[in-house]
């Protein structure tokens, strides 16, 4: 390697003789054998300073700067080197595999452009999720899927409504509900962070402001549906009143997840009427999970 491709330049600071023949001597290159010409603790024998203090020393009065190529633009610029490590490590470099590197024209450049294209993205997203809106698609969702739409929205910390359906044993249909939000475009998650127990949602400011120039809208309610059927004396014999189901142990429980866990198959549907009082009741069975039973109090 030619002596071109690294130099030595002394800072502002005042350099005595003493301190430049020090750091002469340390950044001391033979090019040909391809080796630093003394070992650092030779030369620094002559004072009382540490290894460590006496780099600093130096990087604080003068920079070893080497010559890379910008993987950009393939222009030659300098980069500060700090160690004799970091020296060794670039001449190795450009004399095997060339290590490219992006000078600071070129990397603001990028930059700019890695700004811009986000924009993009962003002004895309949030159309999406506008002409979602203005599609009303949210009228698709059912009351339990619209209630946390709203609810993730009205929290400004989306923990807040993690732990609020968390606590509700709820945090899996939560979880399913946000993805199903996500695919219509009345939110956007960030895919990178989803695990079991988590969704970033992102621009969710934007996406309120969306929501909250919507007309104000109810979801069906289960309720008026059954009232709507007693009036018009129309029973149906496959209504339930009553529901049993078993809970099992959850044995993948973290801080946020419930004790015990199921999943229900409604079979037949079940009138809840308003103004009902219904008993409810839990058997712990010998395998530790508990039925549970149902059924409206009798008047």
């Amino acid at each position: 390697m030619e002596e071109k491709r690294f130099k030595l330049v002394y800072d502002k600071a005042p350099v005595t003789d003493s301190q430049k023949q020090v750091i002469e001597r340390y950044w001391d290159y033979d090019a040909v054998n391809k080796k630093f010409v003394g070992k650092a603790k030779e030369v620094f024998h002559n004072n009382d300073m540490s290894l460590v203090a006496n780099l600093s020393l130096i990087n604080s009065l003068s920079t070893m700067r080497m010559a890379n190529l910008c993987k950009v633009c393939s222009n030659e610029f300098w980069l500060p080197v700090y160690s004799r490590t970091q020296f060794t490590h670039g001449i190795t470099c450009h004399y095997d595999v060339p290590k490219y590197f992006t000078c600071e024209k070129c990397n603001l450049l990028l930059k700019q452009e890695k700004l811009a294209r986000a924009r993009r993205e962003k002004a895309e997203i949030i159309e999406n999720i506008r002409e979602a809106y203005e599609l009303k698609r949210y009228k698709s969702l059912t009351g339990f899927e619209y209630k946390v739409l709203v609810e993730t929205l009205k929290n400004d910390h989306y923990n807040n409504t993690l732990r609020y359906y968390g606590d509700q044993g709820a945090h899996k249909a939560f979880i399913e509900t946000l993805d199903k939000l996500n695919e219509l475009h009345l939110l956007y998650i960030n895919r990178e962070s989803a695990s079991e127990w988590y969704r970033e949602i992102l621009f969710i400011q934007e996406t309120k402001d969306i929501f909250s120039a919507i007309p104000q809208y109810y979801p069906p309610s289960k309720q008026k549906m059954a009232h709507k059927i007693d009036d018009e004396h129309n029973p149906n014999p496959n209504f339930a009143n009553e529901l049993r189901f078993f809970l099992h142990t959850n044995t993948q429980k973290s801080e946020l997840s419930p004790d015990f866990t199921t999943l229900i198959e409604i079979k037949e549907d079940i009138i809840l009427r308003k103004g009902t009082t219904f008993t409810a009741g839990g058997w712990i069975k010998n395998n530790g999970g508990i039925n549970v039973t149902i059924i409206p109090t009798e008047k």
